[in-house]
């Protein structure tokens, strides 16, 4: 890469010559004012003010001075791009975090909301009563944020709305407040909500049926309506086994696992259900369920039926298993 300064001093002391002429790359002219004495002087001293003003340059590059001026500038304009970027990523992992941060919270409140034990719902009345109770909680604990208010708020607001659309729905509900008979209307309202709140706890019982988990099955109430009883494991049993149930001992991760079974007694009907554990290694009440069974009967009407995972393998231990094998 040629130097402009050095361009320069050659033409100005070896111009008659066309040194600087060669120094650039043309050689051919070069030659020619070697041979004419720089042009008889006048094309040497053109060459001098062209190399100033930057209409002559090297043949098929640039000056150095320049690419190296393009250079810093390229280098200065990815480092502010790299501090921009920088400063993007960190913009945008904060508003991430704070966004995490607002969908954790609201997480809880929803978790607050959806795991109420069934005895307080009922006692309520109404999913939009125990809605205002935590959003009273949350208020008085201090500290909310205006988008945490607003969110309470519109929570609240939605249950208000659910509750207006199934009274205007409701043919009971609306026949008493034509016929001005308030207090029926009063005691349908209750029962209403009442009954919508079992309702949305049995929609939480299908849920933790659906993921294979333990529900009541008399009322249908999720797993966090149930009371632990008691429960115990069942006979171990090698994974790679011979006929005889011994162990395979030519696979090395070989390993015993067992079922579990467990009793549960649901706090709000009563009832007494059976639950039948997946084989696993830490065999326990909190492995999934392939079978759910009716033990005692509950109290009210029954709504739930028993449930057995169609799809379950069962393991023989009578039977060899070594790896490998279907």
């Amino acid at each position: 890469m040629k130097s402009k300064t050095t361009a320069i001093l050659l033409c100005f002391f070896l111009g008659i010559l066309g040194i600087h002429r060669f120094y650039l790359g043309y050689t051919k002219i070069g030659i020619i004012q070697f041979l004419t004495g720089g042009g008889f002087v006048i094309w040497a001293i053109v060459d001098f003010l062209r190399l100033f003003t930057g209409s002559l340059g090297p043949e098929g590059s640039v000056w150095k001075e320049e690419a190296e001026k393009a250079a810093q500038e390229a280098a200065e304009k990815a480092a502010k791009e790299a501090e921009k970027a920088a400063k993007a990523a960190e913009e945008d992992e904060k508003r991430k975090e704070e966004r995490d941060k607002k969908m954790e919270w609201e997480r809880e409140i929803n978790d607050k909301i959806a795991n109420v034990s069934a005895k307080e719902l009922l006692e309520s009345t109404s999913m939009l009563n125990v809605t205002k109770e935590i959003k009273k909680k949350e208020e008085a604990d201090g500290n909310l944020s205006i988008e945490q208010r607003t969110y309470l708020e519109r929570v609240v607001r939605e249950k208000i709305e659910e509750e207006e659309q199934r009274l205007r729905s409701d043919k009971e509900f609306q026949d008493a407040v034509t016929a001005e008979d308030f207090e029926a209307a009063k005691e349908r309202k209750i029962a209403l909500g009442k009954e919508i709140v079992a309702e949305e706890l049995r929609k939480k019982g299908r849920k933790c049926r659906d993921l294979e988990r333990l529900f009541c099955t008399w009322c249908m109430f999720p797993d966090h309506c149930m009371e632990f009883v008691e429960g115990e494991a069942g006979d171990y049993i090698w994974e790679y086994r011979n006929k005889d149930g011994s162990k395979d001992k030519r696979a090395k991760d070989n390993y015993q696992s067992a079922g579990y079974r467990s009793e549960w007694l649901c706090k709000e009907c009563g009832a007494k259900t059976t639950v039948q554990h997946d084989m696993n290694k830490h065999p326990s009440k909190d492995v999934k369920a392939w079978k759910v069974t009716l033990n005692t009967n509950g109290s009210g009407e029954r709504f739930a039926e028993d449930w057995v995972n169609d799809g379950v393998f069962f393991a023989d231990k009578n039977k060899a298993h070594h790896k490998g094998d279907n």
